[in-house]
This record gives structure tokens, C-alpha cells and sequence, in this order.
């Protein structure tokens, strides 16, 4: 399953960096913020997720409108 799972993405048909197809202008927020603050500014910003960072400003995880 592993290596169906890797020939599927080697076979993806984007040659792209990463930095080309991203928006470094990213939105972050912190655990205690309130779910519903999250949600209303990610739909503020017309965005589908949201990195979580811990006290050190490391990522935690990431919320996206899936997980809501």
C-alpha cells in the first residue's frame, strides 16, 4: 500500500517548488484560541487552514475547515 501510495505521487503531474504554489502569508494562532475566532478569520481571509504554534513559536499542528 506504501508503495502504491509513492508511485501515485511521483506520477502527480506538477514539476512546481512548493514556494511557487503556496502563499507565504500564512495564519497562525495559538491552542487557547477559541475554535470559533479561528474559524471566523479563516473565513475572513478566504483560507481552508491554520497553523498551530506552541509557546517557542514551533508548529503544533494544523486546524483545516475538514477537521471543523
Amino acid at each position: 500500500m506504501r508503495r502504491e501510495a509513492l508511485r501515485r505521487a511521483e506520477a502527480f503531474p506538477y514539476a512546481d517548488s512548493l514556494s511557487s504554489v503556496m502563499d507565504s502569508d500564512l495564519y497562525t494562532c495559538r491552542p487557547e484560541t477559541i475554535v470559533k475566532e479561528a474559524v471566523r478569520e479563516m473565513t475572513r481571509r478566504g483560507i481552508s487552514s491554520v497553523i498551530v504554534l506552541g509557546p517557542n513559536d514551533e508548529p503544533l499542528g494544523i486546524l483545516t475547515e475538514t477537521d471543523i
